[in-house]
């Protein structure tokens, strides 16, 4: 299943939520205008530490969107190994499929981790570079 990948993008919503929290809503001198010091400090730390609209929250929700759907994929990986326990078994439908199915797995690892090329194999590559995902099947 295809990861709805929107979910790691900051909405338009979300981006004003963050906006309607930062220090430039404050007045500019705030103990001149009767702010406390406990006044400011409150709300710096609900810029960057409140529930709803933070940034940290906001953060925290793309993280949380990022590893579902990493573990989408990896679960579609999972269901393939499940698969071939051994290749010379298959069938050359079966053995399509399977192609078919880790060439959806590439396009999705590289939308969401923006990985160039996905290799897996049963050996660790020599050619390890930052833009290639290698996933050895154990």
């Amino acid at each position: 299943m295809r990861p709805d990948l929107e979910t790691l993008l900051i909405s338009p919503e979300q981006e004003q939520k963050i906006k309607r929290k930062l220090p430039n809503r404050m007045p500019t001198n705030p103990t001149a205008q009767g702010w406390s010091g406990k006044q400011i400090q409150k709300f710096l730390t609900r810029a960057l530490f409140d529930l709803d609209g933070s940034l940290y929250s906001e953060l925290k929700s793309k993280m949380i969107a990022t590893k579902d759907a990493f573990a989408a994929v990896f679960t579609e990986i999972d269901a393939i190994r499940a698969q071939v326990t051994n290749i010379s078994e298959l069938g050359e439908e079966q053995i399509a499929e399977i192609l078919t199915k880790i060439a959806v797995l590439e396009e999705e690892i590289e939308t969401i981790g923006g990985f160039k090329e996905i290799e897996i194999s049963i050996t660790e590559p020599e050619d390890k570079t930052k833009d290639k995902l290698w996933l050895k099947i154990l």
